[in-house]
């Protein structure tokens, strides 16, 4: 069984902090425009998650292989999982999208009560993502979006001086901050799916789902070749 512990946690707050001021503006900036534009910006966005997640998945693997991998071959095995990724993304979206939201649930549920678990969780909601596909791209962006940026938010606020797990679980009289972060993430990924929902079949350009399902729709029938479309006829 794979468990979280709260040192774990804590190093993970930690790290964050140590980032620089400027890159933490930079991913408040990107997980508000996944919270609000997650849909329309669909093939980028998977494109960027996979860039990302194929790295550290790249350098899981040689870690795996290797005893001692150097820095340079952690980079390479990085850049290499990153890239193969992130064209799967941008050309197989919706299959890719499938695979990460399914990979992250095993991971969740693995670090909770072990990798059977994980495992059969990952396919139930594997399946569910691909049958219910463009709501849950409207909320999975929201939800991770709004939280994204409320945790950044916080641990740019705290500062480098004074630990953010410190602060939230560690001093006393703290769990109203606690409640009121949740509750703002919460209103915030609210209003990022109420957005995208209503922004869906207005603005409906060549990055989201919905343009691809048409694009191999008219390409079957013979059409002529698909164009963007940012405004609804």
């Amino acid at each position: 069984m794979i468990a979280a512990t709260p040192l774990q946690l804590r190093q993970l707050m930690d790290f964050f902090q140590d980032i620089n001021p400027a890159i933490m503006f930079l991913l408040i900036l990107w997980s508000l425009i996944n919270c609000f534009l997650g849909y329309l910006i669909f093939r980028i966005l998977l494109a960027v998650n996979g860039l990302i997640l194929g790295g550290i998945i790249g350098s899981l693997i040689l870690a795996g292989c290797l005893a001692a991998p150097t820095a340079m071959g952690g980079f390479m095995a990085a850049l290499a999982g990153g890239t193969l990724l992130a064209l799967l993304a941008w050309f197989a979206g919706r299959a890719a999208f499938v695979l990460m939201v399914g990979f992250c649930a095993v991971v969740l549920v693995m670090t909770a009560v072990g990798w059977i678990l994980g495992i059969l969780l990952g396919l139930i909601v594997c399946a569910i993502v691909y049958s219910h596909f463009k709501p849950t791209v409207f909320y999975v962006t929201a939800v991770t979006g709004a939280a994204g940026s409320i945790f950044y938010a916080a641990a740019l606020a705290a500062g480098r001086r004074a630990s953010l797990w410190s602060k939230l679980f560690e001093q006393p009289g703290r769990a109203w901050l606690v409640v009121l972060l949740l509750l703002i993430a919460a209103a915030l990924a609210v209003a990022g799916a109420f957005v995208q929902r209503r922004l869906a079949p207005v603005i409906r350009t060549s990055l989201t789902p919905l343009s691809l399902i048409k694009k191999r729709r008219r390409s079957r029938r013979g059409h002529s070749v698909f164009r963007p479309r940012f405004s609804k006829p």
